[in-house]
């Protein structure tokens, strides 16, 4: 019996950690001020998506990170990494 597809927006991200995440800005900006941004932007990414007629999941590097990154992108509905 074949099954629907289930169609699923995953998006990849990063740990929000120095030194990880926006490496290159934070030589510019300072590694902490980058984090700050690239945990902003998740949220705002999150949030662009809350309501999307699909569900959307998230793949996160390294493994262990989704703890760090749920908090900031978790919104009712979504697929958790």
């Amino acid at each position: 019996m074949d099954r629907p597809m289930r169609e699923v927006l995953y998006i990849a991200a990063k740990a929000p950690r120095v030194g990880f995440a926006k490496t290159r800005l934070g030589e510019a900006v300072g590694q902490a001020q980058a984090v700050a941004l690239y945990a902003a932007f998740l949220r705002d990414l999150a949030a662009r998506f809350a309501d999307a007629p699909f569900p959307v999941g998230w793949y996160v590097t390294p493994p262990d990170a989704w703890s760090e990154i749920a908090p900031l992108v978790h919104v009712d509905g979504q697929v958790d990494g």
